[in-house]
């Protein structure tokens, strides 16, 4: 990666808008409160390992209705040209309630665009039919449609052990072009309203008989560990080059963290 790296500059890209579309509905639908740094800015900047310059900016909000932590990490390298933003909302540790995440790219030096949006499983799907019925059976029509649509492709790059510790109803492939990602608004837009009603209206009983809600928390704990884990997803190691290892580590934490923003018990709500 070259040395002659451009500052950031959080344009409001494609790839930027699609991400921020999600963070904007859930942040203003569950009441969440932004988490600013020591400048009244970004939660943290992102600098680049070799030079100093920001080359992107981690954000986090915070809420008690349900979601409890959004994570969004933006990075653009210009060059060799990549635009990258990814959100994660993180529902309550307790809950079953699935956690929801998009995560759109644009990498201009390949000439394509990369997507990601996923309700991501709190109990085991193989054991429990009802959960798999009422939380994901809804998702499989605009899956299929997003398919079917030309110029999606869904993803030959992810290992199979990422797809592992999420849903088989994960959307995740690349757009030809920016006239096919701009239809991504309609279907993201189907999972996030379908996720954001289950958790305003919570998971029926009858759709957790024999999950031990005593290991829910514990269960979200080692998946988090095992999902965002440099040996599972290679990302944090290609983003080396750009953000450090150290950084790197520290991003992993974050999203690992189930009861603050960086470890358990950082964050006071006021």
């Amino acid at each position: 990666m070259s040395d002659a790296i451009e500052k950031y500059v959080p344009e409001k890209s494609l790839a930027y808008k699609l991400c921020f579309d999600s963070i904007d509905y859930v942040v203003d639908r569950f009441n969440m409160k932004e988490v600013h740094g020591d400048d009244g800015g970004a939660y943290k900047k992102v600098m680049f390992a070799r030079g100093g310059k920001e080359v992107g900016e981690q954000r986090i909000w915070m809420g008690q209705d349900g979601v409890f932590k959004i994570v969004y990490v933006g990075l653009v390298a210009n060059p060799p040209g990549v635009d990258s933003h990814m959100m994660f909302a993180f529902t309550d540790k307790d809950s079953p309630v699935p956690h929801f995440t998009v995560d759109s790219v644009h990498l201009a030096h390949m000439g394509h665009y990369s997507y990601h949006c996923e309700v991501m499983p709190r109990v085991d799907l193989g054991p429990n039919l009802p959960y798999v019925d009422h939380v994901y059976e809804p998702l499989t029509a605009p899956n299929k449609a997003l398919y079917a649509t030309e110029g999606f492709t869904k993803s030959q790059e992810l290992g199979l052990r990422q797809w592992a510790f999420m849903s088989p109803w994960m959307l995740a492939g690349r757009a030809a072009n920016a006239e096919t990602f701009e239809k991504l608004y309609g279907f993201i837009d189907q999972y996030r309203s379908h996720w954001a009603d289950l958790v305003e209206n919570g998971i029926p009983a009858e759709c957790l008989d024999g999950v031990d809600m005593s290991r829910i928390a514990d269960r979200d704990y080692r998946n988090r560990c095992a999902a965002f884990n440099r040996d599972v997803d290679p990302v944090y190691n290609q983003l080396e080059p750009l953000m450090g290892f150290e950084e790197g580590e520290r991003q992993i934490q974050v999203m690992r963290c189930q009861g603050g923003i960086y470890e358990d018990g950082d964050y006071s709500f006021e």
